[in-house]
């Protein structure tokens, strides 16, 4: 199995020196990322919720999804309830032709909860519209934990597991 590498992307102007629009509006998606990963961090569902797009989609490494603000504010909220201290920490980010790819792990008190991850997020009119977490397959069906009743089975979503 190869493994993907994602580079570093830290740079605040293009190789040229002169923004353009392209550059600012790649910089924006990512900073809408780290914005909801530093909101994840600090258990403020309000900034989480605040930051999504009215069609958003979770899908966990199992691949269920939750799909629309109202079920993924929900989800949200669920998933705050668990109180497990979860923390997302992101190793090193890329932006693909509007694909923000993180990489990184995750630290909980629900030892399930705590595993290497991958991470692929969109992001569409300033507000996040996607996010897919590709996990190691001890990792709990997280959408199907939180809201067994509306998570569903994706069969349109990329597959990638992580090998232990």
């Amino acid at each position: 199995m190869g493994v993907m590498r994602l580079a570093h992307s830290s740079r605040s102007q293009p190789p040229s020196g002169r923004p353009n629009l392209f550059w600012q509006m790649r910089n924006k998606a990512e900073n809408v990322v780290r914005r909801y990963v530093a909101a994840v961090n600090a258990r403020d569902a309000d900034a989480i919720i605040a930051l999504l797009h009215p069609d958003c989609r979770f899908i966990d490494s199992h691949g269920f999804g939750i799909d629309g603000i109202d079920d993924c504010t929900d989800a949200v909220r669920a998933f705050m309830a668990l109180g497990s201290n979860f923390r997302m920490h992101v190793e090193g980010i890329s932006n693909n032709h509007g694909d923000i790819l993180l990489r990184g792990h995750t630290e909980a008190e629900d030892a399930s909860l705590a595993t290497d991850t991958l991470w692929l997020a969109r992001v569409e009119d300033g507000r996040l519209l996607y996010w897919q977490s590709f996990g190691e397959s001890s990792a709990p069906a997280l959408a199907h934990r939180l809201m067994p009743d509306k998570a569903e089975p994706l069969e349109d979503t990329p597959s990638i597991r992580i090998a232990n």
